[in-house]
């Protein structure tokens, strides 16, 4: 029998296991849009509405097929990163240029920044997440896992797990999610949770916290 110290630490363990939220996504239920400016298209992966009509954060993938402006985003912090295509080169402002052509290496940046896209050679796709700078704060890492290879998820306020190649896994306490290539997990609440390679992976793992 555990001590009442040991049975207060089950208790907390079951209610964060019963206070996390989780949604498992996969492609019949991304949602397919227009740019803002109407010059591409992006498919929205996951978001959370305001009461204002707009997002406290979206995460999408876009399809690049030409060169020129990206949408106007002020009041929100973007991360960007290269999943398939050669690349290309941002201009913000008409003063910074930043060449992205090495896939899966996020590159964070204002939404209001005037931002001009010259491809480098041909269409491309690429991974946003844009984050109201009001609400919170962001951050992304792509873990790039051999099979079987376990890592540590941390804890936020909000989770969000992607898997651009390969299959893997979730465990948090006694709940299991299988991920396959293109699913996203939609974690609130979570605790720390370990993620297990089920054949080489490479995956996005985003972190966003609102504001106090």
């Amino acid at each position: 029998m555990p001590g009442r110290n040991e049975k207060r630490l089950l208790d907390a363990s079951q209610l964060l296991i019963t206070t996390m939220q989780a949604r498992h996504l996969t492609s019949k239920d991304y949602q397919p849009m227009p740019w803002k400016n109407g010059q591409g298209s992006t498919t929205q992966l996951v978001s959370a509405a305001n009461a204002q009509g707009g997002f406290d954060w979206r995460l999408s993938i876009a399809e690049v097929g030409q060169s020129g402006p990206f949408s106007d985003f002020s009041g929100y912090d973007r991360i960007i990163t290269l999943i398939e295509g050669k690349g290309m080169i941002l201009t913000f402002n008409g003063t910074m240029r930043r060449r992205i052509d090495r896939p899966f290496a996020p590159l964070p940046f204002d939404g209001g920044w005037r931002t001009d896209c010259e491809l480098i050679d041909g269409p491309l796709r690429d991974f946003n997440l844009m984050v109201l700078r009001r609400w919170g704060r962001a951050s992304m890492e792509i873990l790039q896992l051999r099979d079987d290879e376990k890592c540590e998820i941390g804890a936020a306020p909000v989770v969000l797990l992607h898997v651009f190649a390969g299959t893997a896994s979730l465990d948090h306490g006694d709940t299991h999610f299988d991920l396959a290539r293109g699913d996203t997990l939609h974690l609130e609440r979570p605790s720390e949770s370990r993620l297990t390679a089920a054949s080489d992976a490479t995956i996005a793992a985003i972190y966003l916290e609102p504001r106090s």
